[in-house]
Formats: structure tokens, C-alpha cells, sequence
């Protein structure tokens, strides 16, 4: 009876045992057959990704695209799709160096497209313009770059003049300055809030009084109207060329159309 006991107990007792040992396995079985679902899914995923990253998952970096280019075969669609990305990372990589005053790198990456052909544009000749002009004040380069944009014909837009017409000035190239408007007016290219600004910069630290007011005057009857800084700098024509009474008159115009007098001494 007590052997029977015992061996009712030890019964009893292994089978706690028994059912946790089949729980393990059972939770084993689990977790190794999730690690090997998540091991095929991946295996698959990578063999897709190829694929799916060619056909909609583009490349961001310049050599990543230019390889792509020079070594997939693409439809005509995507090469197109690429050859537009790849503009836009060399004018993000142009604005990028024009901005760290890097010009040289600027220009090289200019004649890295013309070279390859992958046609530069307006934008990638305005950053190179900017980062020699406005960036370095070379403004001999700016002028070059206008230059050739103009034989190229990618000159009828007033932003290269602006660029180029904002260079000379900050080169103290006054001349120049007036020499761009005129030459732009030539060619017909609509004036524009910046390109009379610029203008009368120019005037004003020159002293071309004259040409202030004519200017002035053109603002005021065909626009855009003229405000405070086209006055200021108006009125600083005829204070350098100590036209007093041009500046009194000036000075009346502008208090009285409510705009703030800001003239050096």
C-alpha cells in the first residue's frame, strides 16, 4: 500500500515535470520557426531589393547616379527620371561648395556636366555665378559665365544680369554695374525691383546723380513703384555730387510719401 503510495506519488509528481519539459519544447519549436520565417522573409526581401531599388528607389549621391547611368540599362523613362535627379545633386552640390566660398569646386562641377553632357541649366549657372561673384568678388568670372550664357542663349531671364550686376557692385566695379543694365536693357530683358536697386546702388556711391532720377522717375511712372531704399539711394546720388537742392526735394518727396530717411554722412 505504502509502495503503491510511493509510486502513486512519483507519478503525480513527474508529470508537473513532464508537461513543462512539452511546454519548452513546444515554445522552442515556436521561436525557432519565427527565426526561420523572419530568415526566409529577409532572404527574399534582399533578393527583391535589387530590383525594387532600380525600378523606385533612386541613388542620391553624384557618382551613385553617374554609375547608374554609365552601367544599367535603362529604359528611356528612367534614364530620364535619372538624368533629372542628377541635375538636381549637382546643384545641390554646387550650392553646397558656393556657399563654403569653394568656387573652384563650384566651376569644376560646371564643366563637369558640359563635358559629360548632361546639360546644365539656368540654376547651375546662376549658383557658379553666385559662389564667384557674390561669394569670392571675382566678378571678372561672374561676367564670363553671363558671357557665355548669353552664346548660349540662357541669358533672357533678369536673375544672371541681377547676379552679375550684384558681383561688380560688391567688387566695387560701379561701372560695370551700369554697363550690365544698359546692356541689358538692350536686349529687352524686363527690368526689375532688383535691377534698379542694383542701379541705383551703383549711382549712389558714384555720385551719377542724374542717372538716379532718370531711374527714380521710370520707377515711378512704369513701376515697380519706387520705395524707401530706391529713394535713400536717390538721395545719396545728390549728397555725393553735393546737389543739395535735388536732395532737399528728394527728401521732401519721400517724408512725404511716409518712407524713413536713411542717408550716411
Amino acid at each position: 500500500m505504502a509502495a503503491a503510495a510511493a509510486s502513486g506519488g512519483s507519478s503525480a509528481s513527474s508529470r508537473p515535470r513532464c508537461r513543462r519539459r512539452r511546454a519548452f519544447t513546444t515554445a522552442s519549436f515556436v521561436a525557432v520557426s519565427a527565426v526561420a520565417a523572419a530568415a526566409s522573409l529577409q532572404c527574399r526581401c534582399s533578393d527583391l531589393l535589387p530590383a525594387f531599388a532600380r525600378k523606385h528607389v533612386y541613388a542620391v549621391g553624384l557618382r551613385e547616379l553617374k554609375a547608374r547611368l554609365r552601367h544599367e540599362e535603362l529604359s528611356q523613362e528612367e534614364e530620364t527620371e535619372t538624368l533629372s535627379r542628377l541635375r538636381e545633386a549637382y546643384d545641390e552640390e554646387m550650392n553646397k561648395w558656393g556657399n563654403r566660398k569653394q568656387w573652384e569646386k563650384t566651376l569644376n562641377f560646371l564643366k563637369e556636366m558640359q563635358d559629360a553632357t548632361y546639360e546644365p541649366g539656368l540654376s547651375h549657372y546662376i549658383v557658379a555665378m553666385r559662389a564667384c561673384g557674390e561669394k569670392n568678388k571675382d566678378w571678372f568670372r561672374a561676367i564670363s559665365i553671363l558671357q557665355e550664357m548669353k552664346e548660349l542663349q540662357m541669358a533672357s531671364d533678369t536673375e544672371p544680369y541681377c547676379v552679375a550686376m550684384s558681383s561688380c557692385r560688391q567688387a566695387m566695379q560701379w561701372h560695370l554695374v551700369m554697363d550690365i543694365f544698359s546692356d541689358m536693357r538692350r536686349k529687352q530683358v524686363p527690368d526689375t525691383r532688383e535691377t534698379y536697386g542694383e542701379a541705383l546702388h551703383a549711382c549712389s556711391l558714384t555720385g551719377q546723380w542724374q542717372e538716379a532720377m532718370a531711374l527714380l522717375w521710370e520707377m515711378d511712372r512704369d513701376g515697380p513703384e519706387p520705395k524707401s531704399f530706391e529713394f535713400n539711394r536717390a538721395m545719396d546720388a545728390c549728397f555725393v555730387a553735393k546737389e543739395d537742392d535735388w536732395f532737399d526735394e528728394l527728401e521732401e518727396e519721400a517724408a512725404e510719401r511716409g518712407f524713413e530717411i536713411d542717408r550716411f554722412d
